[in-house]
């Protein structure tokens, strides 16, 4: 099981310097997990009689590093750079094209036992073949294993990417604009006429009246022909050769591929670096898993701004934190060299463990959440307080004469 931090690597240089923090770690970033886990043990033996300690602690494990596969609500907290912070608004998150079909509705009969226990959708879990969850309203059963911790996160219900309609390339084939091709095992876009070939409709019209207008060429070549018979042939076959060149030569040139004609466009691989339009108009298409998408939402992550749509908020116990990160150095100095912790790692950590004792026996006030009883719902409290606090009478008391 993946332990989650409470703790960050910024909240230690309160205490000891960064170089500090590097020299005693040497590399070995797994050594401050097994100090914090030893740490947190010893905050739950002290207060986890009377005090909220596993929501105090969950507050901080349940702040994630960002992640950009993941969409955010406003009044959510993540890490990003060591550091805490506070969505201001909806954080989208990027969605790739895929066409693996990872939930499906329930609408058909299914185990009442999956409806009853289904939990809600989180995009921080990891969903396994054939588990049910509630988003919203409705039910979707998970057909495809995926989650956050394997990269995948498909939000039921939620396709943001629209497989395109793909047709064999062929020649002398009226096309639309926007259409997609298949030629040679690659995706191309039709793009549209060019203003030449859309003028050039209009061009011949006036070229074919112009050449029977022109009686002077046969009278040319008569008088050619008495003086000399031989171009006579050629000449009588110049009007059969010259009309055969002017529509053959535009035919070859109008066939050509998709390759070769500037009204296709290649469509290139689906990349996360870019940025894709996802207007209703637009046809931004992409080429992923052998086939052509388009976007129909947004696909796009929203990039972080400082003050923008996030800003600098820490919702930890601070008390917590200070104790918690004065423990876990002490743990990480003797996970290292345990004879050679220095004196004040000592102190630091005996007054820590001072603390905890005082707010165990209710000496201090650690500005904790009280557990509460079952019955009365009044926050728990010693043996000693609950006698002579709560339901102490001094008539009742025999010593007392």
């Amino acid at each position: 099981m993946i332990y989650h931090r409470f703790l960050t690597n910024r909240d230690y240089f309160c205490i000891a310097t960064e170089e500090h923090m590097r020299q005693l770690i040497r590399g070995v970033e797994d050594r401050i997990p097994q100090a914090e886990q030893r740490a947190e043990m010893q905050l739950l033996e002290f207060l986890d009689q009377y005090y909220e300690i596993e929501k105090v602690l969950a507050v901080g494990k349940n702040i994630r590093e960002y992640n950009i596969n993941v969409s955010y609500p406003g009044q959510a907290w993540i890490k990003k750079d060591e550091e805490i912070f506070k969505t201001l608004t909806c954080i989208n998150g990027l969605k790739r094209p895929t066409k693996v079909e990872y939930w499906k509705q329930v609408n058909d009969f299914i185990n009442p036992c999956l409806i009853e226990h289904a939990k809600k959708y989180s995009q921080l879990r990891m969903y396994p073949k054939g588990e049910v969850v509630k988003f919203g309203t409705e039910y979707w059963q998970c057909a495809v294993p995926h989650g956050y911790e394997a990269g995948e996160i498909h939000v039921p219900g939620v396709k943001a990417w629209r497989e395109a309609e793909i047709i064999p390339w062929e020649p002398n084939m009226e096309w639309e604009k926007d259409q997609v091709c298949s030629y040679n095992d690659q995706f191309y876009q039709f793009l549209g006429k060019s203003e030449e070939e859309e003028e050039e409709p209009a061009e011949p019209t006036p070229e074919l009246p112009e050449e029977p207008e022109t009686p002077k060429e046969p009278e040319d070549v008569e008088t050619l022909s008495e003086d000399n018979p031989e171009p006579i042939e050629g000449n009588d076959e110049e009007p059969e050769g010259g009309e055969k060149p002017t529509p053959e030569l535009p035919s070859d040139e109008a066939v050509l591929t998709p390759e070769e004609d500037d009204c296709w466009g290649l469509i290139g691989d689906y990349s996360e670096e870019l940025e894709y339009d996802y207007s209703e108009d637009a046809r931004d298409y992409v080429v992923a898993e052998g086939t052509v998408f388009y976007p129909v939402l947004n696909p796009n992550p929203d990039k972080l701004v400082d003050g923008v749509n996030i800003t600098r908020d820490d919702p930890r116990n601070s008390n917590i934190v200070a104790h918690l990160s004065r423990i876990a150095l002490y743990h990480l100095h003797s996970i290292i060299s345990a004879t050679n912790i220095p004196e004040t790692r000592r102190w630091a950590y005996e007054d820590s463990m001072q603390w905890l004792y005082n707010a165990s026996k209710f000496k201090i006030n650690p500005q904790l959440p009280r557990k509460k009883e079952r019955d009365s719902c009044d926050p728990k409290v010693d043996w000693a307080l609950e006698t002579f606090q709560r339901s102490y009478d001094p008539n009742e008391n025999i010593w007392l004469i």
